[in-house]
């Protein structure tokens, strides 16, 4: 019989699914109408009617061979139709795509078409990539520059050894490692992820993190009534000391931390919400086995950040670890913890890339991808290379303001005011070389060819120019 979410995932196991039953919403197909559903079950008797076969329960899409029979009127029965069924109270959705822009638009269209009432688990796991929160600045954290000459996704493993396994943890679970649902990430960018590091701002707020193949997420959709912000971290805790790592839990900031020996906190999960008036969002990372976990204070340091006075919200650097498990036990452990929690879950599956053929996911998807969501959306910061806490690079003094990524302000120390004035209302991101621009400005030969090398620098222009 048909286990919905396929491929051998042991979700009888973990208590989600009824022996020898597949809840599935389809009445809409059609197949209620032909006699073949019964209270909105699919039942072993399908596949003995020749209509169900390999590969035709997938992605939360029933697939049916015989669309001449007029089983499916609705052709094609996709996320949307699954996720908003009203009977479907509980979810559980695993993504099969590392592409961070699919699997944040496809949380939040689960957050906008799911029940009011229900509550939704998504765990998937992101292609590496730099994410910032949705009212953050990316020049002030990352370094952009750095981003940019990064050639492909490996680059980001550390030259360093990985940090070791907590002391006093086991190797793996008590009784060895679980049989998870998940083999782990394969290795490269699968299902068109990118292989050279992204970045990407979400919609929820929090702070930037840094995303890999040893970094799994979660994420919990509920009723904003029942949100609290420790309730599905404490989940995770759980899940955890189930796996053997007892030494971790949640502190006051709301993260997952691990405890040393020597009582060393090491962050190994944070979170990020969104609410609306009627559901709640909560959305965290876990470092599992990282190989770029000594490349992330590198790469969130920018070099701008002394020069920019800026509002919307900034990171808080905190020591990490990884916690030593493999995706599978942790997607395992958390699916599990899930079910204790809300019981059996009505909808079980994966998704994909085919969910970019549902209009509002690619719509979705366009605006994370464009440069005016990744750059346009930063709240208004000040530019000064002369700033009070920081020695000056050079004694040309160049300081702008910028809204939304818009310049609004620009003066610059041996350039004419009638000369920057071209600089006003022009795109902070669409500036593809300073140095032309500031000899543009009226700057001499010598200074604007060191000062701009130096702002494009910081300023990371030569990434900007990536999304041009």
């Amino acid at each position: 019989m048909s286990q919905f979410g396929g491929n051998g995932r042991p979700l009888l196991r973990a208590g989600l699914l009824r022996a020898g039953v597949v809840r599935v919403g389809l009445a809409r197909a059609g197949l209620l109408g032909a006699g073949l559903l019964g209270d909105g079950l699919l039942r072993v008797g399908l596949l003995g009617a020749g209509l169900l076969g390999a590969g035709l329960l997938r992605a939360g899409l029933l697939r049916v061979g015989l669309p001449r029979a007029g089983l499916l009127r609705a052709g094609y029965c996709g996320l949307s139709h699954v996720a908003s069924n009203p009977a479907n109270s509980t979810q559980i959705w695993i993504s099969r795509s590392h592409d961070a822009l699919l699997n944040l638009c496809v949380e939040h269209h689960l957050l906008q078409v799911t029940p009011p009432q229900s509550t939704v688990l998504i765990v998937y796991v992101n292609a590496p990539c730099v994410v910032v929160g949705r009212n953050q600045n990316p020049w002030r954290e990352a370094d952009l520059h750095l981003l940019a000459s990064l050639g492909k996704a490996s680059d980001l493993v550390s030259d360093e050894a990985p940090d070791g396994a907590p002391d006093g943890a086991p190797d793996g679970p008590p009784d060895g490692p679980s049989e998870g649902p998940r083999e782990g990430p394969p290795e490269g960018p699968p299902d068109g992820a990118p292989d050279k590091p992204r970045l990407v701002r979400r919609r929820s707020g929090g702070g930037t993190v840094l995303h890999d193949e040893g970094n799994a997420n979660y994420c919990v959709i509920c009723p904003s009534a029942d949100f609290d912000r420790d309730r599905h971290a404490e989940m995770v805790v759980a899940a955890l000391h189930a796996l053997g790592r007892r030494n971790t839990h949640v502190n006051q900031r709301h993260d997952i931390v691990m405890t040393a020996p020597d009582e060393t906190l090491y962050k190994i999960s944070g979170s990020a919400y969104k609410l609306t008036r009627q559901r709640a969002l909560h959305h965290g990372t876990c470092l599992l086995h990282s190989p770029s976990l000594h490349s992330m204070a590198r790469l969130l340091d920018s070099p701008a950040k002394p020069f920019l006075v800026a509002h919307g919200v900034e990171s808080v650097s905190s020591p990490v670890r990884n916690a030593h498990l493999t995706h599978a036990e942790f997607e395992q452990a958390v699916v599990t913890q899930f079910g204790d929690m809300y019981g059996a879950a009505k909808v079980c599956s994966e998704f994909g890339p085919e969910t970019l053929s549902e209009p509002e996911i690619k719509a979705g998807y366009q605006e994370l991808q464009s440069r005016e969501w990744l750059f346009g959306q930063t709240p208004r910061f000040v530019f000064d290379t002369h700033t009070q806490q920081q020695q000056p690079p050079f004694p040309q003094r160049v300081a702008f303001e910028a809204k939304h990524g818009i310049i609004e302000r620009f003066e610059a120390r041996g350039c004419h005011e009638a000369d920057t004035a071209a600089l006003l209302g022009r795109r902070l991101y669409d500036i593809d070389d300073w140095t032309s621009w500031l000899a543009r400005a009226g700057m001499d030969a010598a200074d604007s060819t060191a000062v701009g090398a130096w702002m494009n620098r910081i300023l990371g222009t030569r990434f900007t120019k990536i999304f041009a």
